[in-house]
């Protein structure tokens, strides 16, 4: 929520240890992101970094998430 209104973001997913994983481009549809993926995560701990794609050094927001 309350991330600036923009034509598109920047997603990355990185592992535990900072190595990315996963780099896309996404365009919100009736203002939510939703990010498909070929494969899954590997089980422990990552985290899923928005950016401005204007501004791809420029973090708008991280999530912590665990896979299982």
């Amino acid at each position: 929520t309350e991330l600036p209104p923009l034509d598109s973001y920047k997603l990355e997913i990185v592992d535990a240890t900072g190595r990315p994983e996963l780099v896309m481009t996404l365009a919100p549809v009736n203002g939510r992101l939703v990010a498909n993926t070929d494969r899954a995560l590997g089980a422990g701990r990552h985290w899923v970094r928005l950016y401005s794609t204007s501004e791809p050094h420029s973090l708008l927001r991280e999530f912590g998430v665990m896979a299982e």
